[in-house]
């Protein structure tokens, strides 16, 4: 996979959040059209990219605030 292609997925995933969401629900149909083996996208799909994108989701959150659904720290 050419860095150039992994680069553009990203900054898509970044911009768009539609797309995102589409390579968190169908990997496979987000990624339909990009210059991808089957190596490489498989390899996609089974990486980190599913938390990638979690931690993207979560950089535009309040760091102050617990993530959603999480319990908060401490004392009960």
């Amino acid at each position: 996979m050419s860095q150039e292609v992994l680069q553009e997925i990203l900054a898509r995933a970044l911009e768009d959040g539609r797309f995102r969401q589409r390579l968190l629900d169908d990997p496979d149909r987000a990624l339909h059209g990009y210059d991808l083996s089957t190596e490489e996208r498989e390899g996609l799909i089974a990486g980190n990219l599913r938390d990638l994108l979690l931690t993207v989701d979560r950089a535009g959150e309040d760091p102050q605030e617990p993530p959603a659904g999480s319990e908060p720290q401490g004392g009960r």
